[in-house]
């Protein structure tokens, strides 16, 4: 996903994944010394990744589904659909949107 996508090779959005960086822990069992994600932030990644897809296959190229997850959309209330993406709800919200366009149900 992040190879493919320059959205989503930024900082910002590599941040909104991983979390916030914090004290890292000197146990040969840490994760963070292994370059593995875990659970929490394997399902975040795993969203990000799921909208990346239905927006390129709904607006039909990567740069247009960069395009339009990078502004604010008025259908999902003016937030940017990336800022949404890592909250269950908004992940919904985004679903529910593009699943709308892709039919071209509009309400």
């Amino acid at each position: 996903m992040v190879s493919l996508s320059e959205l989503y090779l930024s900082w910002r959005v590599i941040k909104r994944i991983v979390g916030k960086p914090g004290r890292t822990k000197q146990g040969k069992n840490d994760k963070s010394t292994t370059g593995r994600l875990g659970a929490f932030e394997s399902a975040i990644a795993f969203q990000y990744a799921k909208v990346l897809e239905h927006a390129t296959t709904v607006f039909g190229t990567l740069r247009l589904a960069e395009e339009w997850l990078a502004k604010p959309c008025r259908h999902l209330a003016g937030n940017i659909p990336l800022d949404l993406v890592g909250n269950p709800l908004g992940f919904q919200a985004i679903e529910d949107y593009l699943e709308r366009v892709e039919l071209c149900v509009y309400q």
